[in-house]
């Protein structure tokens, strides 16, 4: 969930996807829609005049071995709905604004009541393809030193959860040793960072996805 500040192609497409997916790909070859074999979830299901939406997790794990789960799922969620204000894509009125329940009724599946009938096609490519499932296991704390916990489902503490995270995230020298950033789903985990724009990924050994890392190692650089 990138803020104002930083949300950027470069940050979303050159960094923030080779290591934590999106639960919907937009984009197949030229084509502006969802790619479903690049997706963490199968093609959502809409019902109730298209008011209602299950969307079904494939079987992904995180980099430390847990599951990519509907908790994970919830937990972008829950964030984001308590600081949806700092968020660059958010827009008054939609997501997550017209989504008035989000329940879990099983660890891969998550279902969002909506607040009226919606085009199933561009719920899909222009809201759902926004959601980013985060290691609520890992990252679901207020800070470096304390224990995870459940603080996301009140917005108190999601809040305080956002701004551990958020705080985390602007400590660029820390960004490949720090343990949050090290737990990923995406093919790749990050090695060695430099503030001034020089990264080296190596592969996620445990990516159980399609397009694993085919090579030991490379290095990227966004130093002009």
């Amino acid at each position: 969930m990138d803020s104002l500040a930083y949300y950027s192609t470069n940050n979303l497409a050159q960094f923030q996807y080779l290591m934590w997916r999106p639960l919907y790909w937009i984009g197949d070859h030229s084509q502006i829609v969802v790619n479903q074999p690049l997706s963490l979830a199968a093609a959502p299901v809409y019902s109730k005049g298209n008011t209602v939406v299950t969307i079904n997790l494939k079987p992904y794990k995180w980099s430390d071995g847990t599951p990519v789960t509907s908790r994970d799922v919830v937990f972008w969620i829950n964030l984001l709905k308590a600081n949806k204000v700092n968020w660059g894509e958010y827009a008054p009125g939609f997501f997550p604004d017209d989504v008035t329940k989000v329940a879990a009724p099983s660890s891969s599946q998550v279902v969002l009541t909506l607040n009226g009938p919606v085009n199933p096609q561009w719920f899909t490519e222009s809201e759902l393809t926004q959601i980013s499932p985060l290691p609520q296991h890992a990252w679901d704390k207020t800070s470096a030193t304390g224990k995870i916990g459940n603080y996301d489902t009140s917005t108190s503490g999601a809040r305080a959860v956002y701004k551990f995270l958020a705080s985390e995230s602007t400590q660029l020298r820390t960004y490949a040793t720090n343990p949050l950033w090290q737990v990923v789903d995406g093919p790749w985990k990050l090695s060695s960072f430099s503030p001034s724009g020089l990264a080296k990924f190596v592969p996620n050994s445990t990516y159980s996805g399609p397009v694993k890392a085919s090579a030991a190692s490379f290095t990227h650089s966004s130093s002009r």
